[in-house]
């Protein structure tokens, strides 16, 4: 259902948006984000840029980040090749980009991790500090 929902939801922010994603390719299958836990410990942030191929069918061939650490980097890959986007319909749209935004809070007063989607093309991820007795697990 959450992936319904959230797929329901991009297509109706890229309408209204004007499908200004890259190439108008809109998900149809996205696998909700979560912080990655060993990223949550070492309380890493920053700015991953997801280059996503497709093929004919809309699915994820391949995903290459870059622009954080290697944590960050791969965590996104790994999110996004289970993603699936509508058909390409030129060869202009078998690429596609979307930004993950890593961004701790100074707190550990909130839930394990949120997700704002900010489409098209950003996914903020907000992580909370774990509480001491969580730090080995």
């Amino acid at each position: 259902m959450k992936t319904f929902l959230a797929s329901l939801l991009c297509c109706l922010l890229l309408s209204v948006a004007g499908g200004q994603t890259p190439a108008d390719v809109c998900p149809k299958h996205i696998v909700v984000p979560v912080y990655p836990l060993i990223a949550r410990q070492g309380r890493l942030q920053g700015t991953v840029t997801v280059v996503i191929d497709l093929g004919p069918d809309g699915k994820t061939i391949s995903a290459s980040g870059s622009g954080a650490d290697a944590i960050l980097d791969r965590a996104s890959e790994e999110m996004v090749r289970d993603w699936v986007f509508s058909p390409p319909t030129a060869d202009s749209e078998k690429k596609t980009t979307f930004t993950f935004v890593y961004e701790m809070q100074s707190t550990n007063s909130g839930p394990p991790s949120g997700v704002i989607f900010d489409f098209p093309g950003r996914v903020k991820l907000i992580g909370y500090p774990l509480p001491p007795g969580e730090i080995n697990q």
